[in-house]
């Protein structure tokens, strides 16, 4: 019992320290961890969908990562939060690895082609199809 109540006094100490900090927490976000007052700090990665298709549904179809990344940061700019434009330890911006692993996410669910050349992102048939769908419904709110 006295183990759980210091594990909980640790835990609300790194809470009060974030507080007293105006919410930014020096403690790297932890992936796979359900962690509220950590995870609202950041964009979530599935935020980032839309602006990718929207972007190559725009250039054709297809475009070097650098356009793409531009493009959404345009787009997102006023949804970013503070942490979301920090570095990470490897030096890379948050916001950008975040928008790198949601489009490994489409890669995986078939919205992007998976045997595009090095440095392009592709939009794939079930991509365009889900990205008009979803303006579609968009323009019904």
């Amino acid at each position: 019992m006295l183990i759980i109540n210091a594990r909980m006094l640790s835990s609300l100490r790194a809470k009060v320290k974030i507080v007293e900090n105006n919410g930014i927490s020096d403690k790297p976000i932890r992936r796979g961890r359900k962690l509220g007052w950590e995870i609202e700090q950041v964009t979530p990665q599935s935020k980032y969908r839309i602006p990718i298709l929207e972007t190559l549904v725009e250039c054709g179809g297809r475009a070097k990562i650098s356009e793409v990344l531009e493009s959404v940061f345009q787009k997102m700019e006023n949804q970013l939060k503070d942490r979301d434009c920090e570095r990470l330890p490897s030096g890379e911006l948050r916001w950008k690895k975040q928008a790198q692993w949601e489009r490994n996410k489409l890669k995986n669910i078939g919205y992007l082609k998976r045997n595009s050349p090095s440095g392009i992102w592709e939009i794939s048939e079930g991509g365009s199809n889900f990205y008009c769908k979803s303006k579609l419904e968009q323009g019904k709110k």
